[in-house]
């Protein structure tokens, strides 16, 4: 039986303990098994002949474990990204929505002051009624440019999370052999 540490650090930093085990038939031992012989009474025999143990072959299984373990932290960070993504995506079209909102608010009330305007009976309450509407010209103006800023912003928040993601990508491995143990069960 072979063992080693992993850690991976990639968004999070994860630890495992990778077992791999093959009988002198070459029967391969589940993660289980190996966990199960350490919980039987044993005696030190002796230094293990590397030549009779079937090394390549643990070796093999335990990096079949070990790609197993990244495909399953690469799986989770793409799905934390997509999720992220996702929420950004989200606020964004609320955020945009709620602006539209107000936008065509103003525009109605525009249009409804030039309504009101033609139909004025005279000229003080005509100008009354412009002065009115250009308040309500102004404040659209701000609201496109709240708009603008609002996707600017919506853009640079999804340029942040993908470089933030893309330099958690990068998954650094630490590697570090444990032991190699011949069992003999009597």
């Amino acid at each position: 039986m072979i063992g080693e540490s992993l850690s991976v650090s990639a968004f999070e930093t994860e630890d495992h303990i990778l077992l791999y085990g093959i009988t002198d038939e070459g029967v391969i031992l589940d993660v289980e098994q190996c966990r199960r012989l350490f919980s039987l009474s044993a005696k030190e025999g002796g230094s293990v002949d590397e030549d009779s143990a079937p090394k390549q072959a643990l070796k093999d299984g335990l990096t079949s474990q070990k790609n197993t373990i990244l495909n399953e932290v690469s799986t989770r960070n793409g799905n934390f990204f997509e999720q992220e993504l996702d929420k950004l995506d989200k606020w964004g079209d609320d955020r945009r929505n709620s602006l539209k909102v107000t936008l065509k608010d103003l525009d109605d009330q525009i249009k409804e002051l030039k309504k009101q305007a033609r139909l004025a009976p005279n000229l003080p309450e005509k100008l009354k009624i412009e002065k009115e509407r250009k308040n309500i010209e102004s404040e659209r103006d701000q609201a496109w440019r709240e708009y603008d800023e609002a996707a600017k912003e919506i853009e640079q928040n999804k340029d942040r999370l993908i470089d933030t993601i893309e330099k958690k990508l990068s998954q650094n491995l630490l590697e570090e052999p444990l032991f190699l143990i011949r069992w003999q069960i009597n």
